[in-house]
């Protein structure tokens, strides 16, 4: 649900979100999903209740500005969120390096969640 709320999200703002920049961001809306712990709604057993209005809110604010915001309260899991941030501060200094980390986020173990190898380590990237 969420992923299509991504997708309607972009559709409904394409005149100020670009293909380029929709694509780079659902990346990062994929990952923080897969990386997210439980039911997204369940609010028994989550502490702090239903988590999806704040998660719909991180959602458009990634898709419609490529910014994840951290005070948004509970929504995604904190870790993979810091993971995200760090990923966008690298990318700025290594676009040539975009390809090798997105290869590796798609990883059928890793499911995005890249911190087991690091920024730190783009050789291992491959």
């Amino acid at each position: 649900m969420v992923m299509l709320y991504a997708v309607i999200i972009y559709l409904q703002n394409t005149d100020t979100v670009s293909l380029e920049d929709f694509q780079r961001r659902i990346r990062i809306v994929n990952n923080l999903i897969r990386n997210t712990e439980y039911e997204i709604s369940d609010s028994v057993v989550r502490q702090g209740g239903n988590r999806m209005p704040a998660i719909l809110k991180q959602v458009d604010s990634i898709i419609l500005s490529g910014t994840i915001t951290t005070d948004i309260g509970i929504n995604f899991n904190a870790a993979q969120i810091k993971e995200e941030l760090e990923k966008i501060e690298w990318l700025k200094s290594n676009k040539d390096r975009s390809e090798s980390l997105f290869k590796l986020e798609d990883h059928d173990l890793l499911y995005g969640q890249i911190s087991i190898i690091g920024l730190e380590h783009p050789k291992y990237f491959e």
